[in-house]
């Protein structure tokens, strides 16, 4: 291997498949050199037609393959390994500057550590509950997540639910060993 460079897909895919087949042909589409050999982790479907594609625009025989075992096997499986690593740095930045920018936007004097955010859903006031997801330094926190069933506001007052709530959830907070709470920030949003 004599270099690297990332690439970043913005876009939901159903397999793996969708995606090489999508990156191959729009990676060679104008490309000068196109290598005699590319190697996959996975099978794609138009593996023939691609290969076939791909040779026309070299003018010699381009393959594709997807190794099993051997030294091809430990290439994809290290190329695997730095992209999860690469992936997990993009997400730990993103994050970091997510934090940076709710520190900036709310005049913290530091980045918020831990976040709460609390959702409401009633039938027209009868049936109401709130969810409380967390995050802890940008990531999901899902063994804070919690379910309430609201007892003490009737009819339709999300205000008056949130306050239930976080009364409720003060208690966990303040005997928490871990995270003190030190703000709470509260958005309200409508579909």
């Amino acid at each position: 291997m004599v270099g690297s460079r990332n690439y970043f897909i913005h876009y939901e895919w159903e397999n793996p498949c969708e995606i090489l087949e999508a990156f191959l042909k729009q990676y060679y589409r104008n490309k000068e050199f196109v290598p005699t050999e590319i190697i996959l982790s996975d099978a794609i479907n138009d593996k023939q037609l691609i290969s076939e594609w791909l040779t026309g625009m070299a003018g010699k025989k381009v393959s594709i393959s997807v190794p099993v075992r051997g030294d091809k096997k430990k290439l994809v499986n290290m190329a695997m390994v730095n992209a999860e690593n690469i992936l997990l740095e993009r997400k730990k930045t993103d994050q970091s500057a997510i934090l940076e920018q709710a520190k900036s936007v709310l005049n913290l004097k530091k980045k918020p550590g831990h976040i709460e955010g609390i959702d409401i859903s009633n039938l027209k006031g009868d049936l109401a509950v709130a969810s409380l997801v967390a995050f802890v330094e940008g990531l999901p926190q899902k063994s804070d997540y919690r379910n309430y069933r609201i007892r003490e506001v009737k009819g339709i007052d999300d205000y008056a639910m949130i306050a239930e709530v976080l009364k409720r959830s003060k208690k966990r907070c303040v005997y928490s060993d871990f995270w003190p709470c030190q703000y709470r920030l509260f958005f309200q949003t409508y579909f």
